[in-house]
């Protein structure tokens, strides 16, 4: 059977909340600052107590966004065993370490906001060159896109082309036929008449 104190220590709650403190770009946040936080904290019978640690610098920090881009994020992680409000905690802050309001946020550990402090890494991207690859991304073994016998059947096929389209120029008369060998276009004939010549009249015309 269970023991009083260990009944207790299995209902015991603890409230996990992050602190979060913006720095102007460059600067170093309160060197006293984490002595602060363990006399500031000791009212709230505190579990554990996270040094202060600067975030991944971001171009405009969601919950600074007034403060522009110049600026770098300090979070401290507290596990406390009594419980306090997000919102009242942020005022005893602002109260005892002297900084403006809109320099100091708290929010509960498990608030989704606070997924944006840390975000995933990149991964490393792997080089291109020396890749064996598979399947379609792979290169046509049968030469059907590059390499010299593609080039070789293009030149062949340019070539057999250019021999039909000479040969249908020289069935239809060609682009370089004689005038006389033209179809008129009204009468359908494919001498076009020269009225002077065909009934023998003179003209000034040799």
């Amino acid at each position: 059977m269970k023991s009083l104190n260990e009944y207790l220590t299995e209902s015991k709650k603890q409230y996990d909340l992050r602190v979060k403190m913006a720095v102007p770009l460059g600067e170093k946040v309160d060197p006293d600052i984490d002595d602060k936080m363990d006399v500031f904290f000791k009212r709230y019978n505190p579990d554990t107590i996270s040094s202060a640690r600067k975030l991944m610098t971001q171009t405009n920090p969601l919950e600074f966004a007034s403060q522009g881009t110049a600026i770098d994020v300090y979070i401290v992680d507290a596990k406390l065993n009594l419980p306090v409000a997000p919102h009242i905690l942020q005022q005893q802050l602002v109260e005892y370490l002297s900084i403006p309001e809109y320099k100091l946020k708290v929010r509960n550990l498990a608030d989704p906001l606070n997924e944006l402090d840390e975000p995933d890494e990149p991964k490393e991207k792997e080089a291109i060159m020396g890749t064996d690859y598979s399947g379609d991304e792979g290169p046509k073994s049968d030469g059907r896109y590059y390499g010299g016998d593609y080039n070789s059947d293009f030149l062949k096929g340019l070539e057999s082309r250019k021999f039909e389209f000479a040969k249908t120029e020289s069935t239809q008369g060609g682009a370089d036929a004689g005038e006389g060998s033209k179809t008129s276009p009204l009468s359908g004939q494919n001498k076009i008449p020269n009225p002077g010549k065909d009934l023998g009249l003179k003209t000034a015309r040799k």
